[in-house]
């Protein structure tokens, strides 16, 4: 399990280089054959992101008892575990958790390098035009600022061929600015506290991407 060990740095670095070879094909129509071939991709990918995090939510390593969980516990109860593990009350061993968190960390800079080429070959993979919900959770572990600096123009691009929708790129957008400690700029990722710097400022680009206006700045 050499390759797991792997560091986040060395990881960036690789990822940076691959992408940099892509070439920039513009966005086309996806054709039937070539949907149904990307969303097995993108269903695929999915279940890579969700594998260990799994293990690390649950803090469970036997597989049985895994599935066995995934398949019961409610949505709720998922959020108090991981809330739990975040903080301490449940523990992984601290070799099997540091062995999980590298296969996660290394599993998402390979998706991250799947997801950038698909992009720019066949434009932003949506469900509505790929028929895979992979995005909805892909997406959301690419906000740092390599990330950021990578698909900031390309998403408004997407966004602007209608590849992406306003709420989708709003999202990302939100989630980036909250991971490097900045306050949202849309109100769209958390919209029950909708918690912006200035909220003139966050309607006016609200309705440049197609947002309705939020009215109450809900900082908690």
């Amino acid at each position: 399990m050499t390759h797991i060990m792997l560091s986040g740095i060395r990881l960036n670095f690789f990822m940076l280089f691959i992408l940099f070879l892509v070439n920039d094909i513009s966005a086309q129509k996806i054709n039937k054959t070539e949907k149904d071939s990307l969303r097995i991709v993108l269903d695929k990918m999915k279940e890579q992101d969700q594998r260990y995090r799994w293990q690390v939510m649950l803090a469970e390593t036997d597989e049985n008892k895994l599935d066995s969980l995934k398949n019961k516990i409610s949505f709720e109860n998922r959020m108090k575990r991981l809330n739990d593990v975040a903080a301490g009350k449940i523990k992984l061993d601290s070799g099997i958790n540091r062995l999980l968190r590298k296969e996660i960390e290394r599993l998402d800079s390979l998706n991250f390098i799947k997801f950038y080429q698909i992009t720019k070959k066949y434009g932003y993979p949506s469900y509505k035009r790929t028929g895979s919900t992979a995005v909805d959770v892909l997406t959301i572990h690419f906000v740092d600022s390599v990330h950021f600096s990578l698909l900031f123009s390309l998403f408004e691009n997407e966004l602007k061929k209608g590849n992406m929708n306003s709420v989708d790129y709003a999202q990302w957008y939100d989630r980036s600015m909250l991971h490097v400690g900045k306050k949202q700029l849309y109100g769209e990722y958390n919209k029950e506290y909708p918690c912006v710097e200035n909220i003139e400022q966050t309607n006016i680009a609200r309705k440049k991407i197609g947002l309705k206006k939020i009215k109450t700045n809900n900082c908690r």
